[in-house]
């Protein structure tokens, strides 16, 4: 999840980031409340990241999470060309928005992420032992309910707050603890979002509009 200032400030690292396999997504241009802003002025912001995205690594971004979703958010996202969104805390598993003949893939998000395990972020006394232990709390959990099932999560983590000295350890530590167990997908969003239209699992997709409907397969 990339800002279009970020990419503009420093081309070098994040043309790095993309060589190195990482699939580059829109968060906005300079992280702006999109709940704050009006349709055509969040519109904009779409496309101006978008472009600055796009020139930064040559590849378009399609996929996106921007802050605090607005009511337009997946509608401009469905017009400018996106394929996946990360924004809802509505479910546990993907599902899919649609428009018209448009679409878009939900990839919801999970409420733990490092800002909030870290005190919101930078409060002194938070041990990086207790993020871990709610990683892996939250991993055996879904790990064994994927014996009957798929289960899905994302990881939300901030180089600002998991990158600093005696963290990256946990967060080390967390990666090849999900690495040890037999049958975890370490995916793209967009890897997860064809899979997921591949499969046909939201045969009725979330309706856009005041009755959204919501019911995948089981």
């Amino acid at each position: 999840m990339t800002c279009g200032g970020i990419a503009e400030r420093y081309p070098d690292a994040v043309k790095a980031i993309a060589e190195q396999g990482h699939e580059i997504a829109g968060h906005g241009y300079h992280h702006e409340i999109a709940r704050d802003l009006s349709r055509q002025e969040e519109k904009d912001v779409t496309r101006r990241t978008t472009d600055m995205l796009m020139k930064r690594t040559g590849k378009r971004p399609i996929g996106w999470r921007t802050c605090t979703q607005s009511v337009n958010t997946v509608e401009i996202l469905m017009e400018e060309g996106y394929i996946w969104n990360s924004n809802s805390f509505a479910d546990d598993l993907p599902f899919v928005w649609e428009n018209g003949q448009s679409r878009l893939v939900e990839l919801p998000r999970q409420p733990f992420g490092d800002g909030r395990l870290y005190g919101h972020q930078n409060r002194a006394g938070d041990h990086p032992d207790n993020a871990l232990t709610l990683w892996k709390s939250f991993f055996d959990e879904l790990y064994k309910e994927s014996s009957i099932a798929p289960t899905f999560t994302t990881f939300q983590l901030h180089p600002y707050v998991s990158s600093r000295p005696g963290r990256t350890n946990a967060l080390k530590e967390m990666i090849e603890y999900m690495k040890g167990h037999q049958g975890v997908w370490f995916a793209t969003g967009i890897e997860i979002a064809e899979w997921w239209l591949k499969q046909g699992f939201s045969e009725q997709p979330a309706l856009l509009g005041p009755q959204r409907v919501l019911k995948r397969q089981p």
